[in-house]
């Protein structure tokens, strides 16, 4: 698994989808992290997924977007 915190969501969407994973958004107010920046991930960095595998993101809504 990758680290995507601080990185846009959609790139944990697209890794998601390029491995079969089941992506879980959760959408949260956070003054720390730019609109759409991942702030934490369930999956931790360096750990081997499996295809159907749940992958819960919580991603900032804060900024210019909200």
């Amino acid at each position: 698994m990758l680290d995507f915190t601080g990185e846009d969501y959609k790139q944990a969407e697209f890794f998601a989808n390029q491995y079969s994973l089941n992506l879980n958004i959760t959408w949260e107010d956070n003054k720390d992290y730019a609109y759409g920046r991942v702030i934490s991930q369930s999956i931790p960095k360096g750990k081997v997924v499996l295809k159907g595998e749940d992958f819960n993101i919580v991603v900032s809504m804060f900024g210019d977007l909200c």
